[in-house]
């Protein structure tokens, strides 16, 4: 008995010296404090009907968790909803600064809104030794591996090399736990482009196609061949010479 109040005692008064170290010089002392001395909770709060713990605060954070190592908060439930999160009208209900990671399915009931993402694109195998950079026009081999389009009008078109400019994707589909040899390709949506007007000046809203310029798109200005080899359409013109471009990749 006698250990187990001086333990009492001693931890007391290591609360006590952690409180007035919080507190010292400052109006932030807390309501309340628990510190646990080995792997225990620093508090706990049981309930059978109502909240275990609530915090509120007028103006700061309501409860707040942080760590070293570990979680920072996390949540459990058996039967409903672990975590439940509500704001009011014009305000986020969460906010994350950060990757988020989750193992099942994510649900949306209303708009999903990718800010500062352009595209849709998808990764593909490409030939190692060429490493395309972004904005080049990439078509299909045999081997289903992309390389870079070096023929006009070319059926096997697929796509434009993601990350262009000042635009990046805001869908990534199928992307691996590695990047050797594979590339992020965009299949819909707005990109960056390289394009050649050698081939005919390029205005905003012409279809566009392969060239034999090496990765590089140009007007498609034979229907008949273009069939089947258009890439998209531009969205800014080129009159001349060699640029990137906004364009809209729609292929058809």
């Amino acid at each position: 008995m006698a250990n187990s109040i001086k333990s009492s005692v001693t931890l007391a008064s290591k609360l006590r010296l952690a409180v007035s170290e919080t507190s010292a010089g400052s109006e932030m002392a807390p309501g309340l404090f628990g510190m646990a001395p080995q792997s225990g909770p620093g508090v706990l709060g049981i309930a059978k009907g109502g909240s275990g713990v609530e915090g509120f605060s007028d103006s700061g954070t309501g409860v707040m968790g942080s760590t070293k190592s570990g979680w920072g908060v996390a949540a459990s439930s058996e039967s409903g909803d672990a975590l439940y999160a509500e704001a009011s009208q014009g305000h986020r209900a969460a906010y994350f600064k950060g990757d988020v990671y989750a193992t099942g399915n994510v649900n949306c009931g209303g708009d999903l809104i990718c800010a500062g993402g352009a595209d849709c694109a998808e990764y593909f195998d490409v030939q190692p030794v060429e490493n395309p950079d972004p904005g080049t026009v990439m078509v299909l081999r045999g081997s289903g591996i992309l390389c870079a389009s070096d023929c006009a009008y070319d059926k096997r078109v697929a796509g434009v090399v993601a990350g262009g400019g000042t635009f990046r994707s805001a869908i990534l589909l199928d992307k691996p736990p590695t990047m050797n040899d594979r590339k992020p390709i965009a299949l819909m949506g707005k990109v960056y482009c390289k394009a050649d007007a050698a081939y005919g000046p390029i205005e905003a809203g012409d279809l566009l196609t392969s060239s034999e310029t090496p990765g590089h798109a140009m007007k498609a200005l034979d229907q008949g061949r273009a069939f089947g080899a258009i890439l998209g359409k531009a969205l800014k013109p080129l009159s001349s010479g060699k640029g990137l471009i906004p364009i809209l990749v729609t292929l058809q």
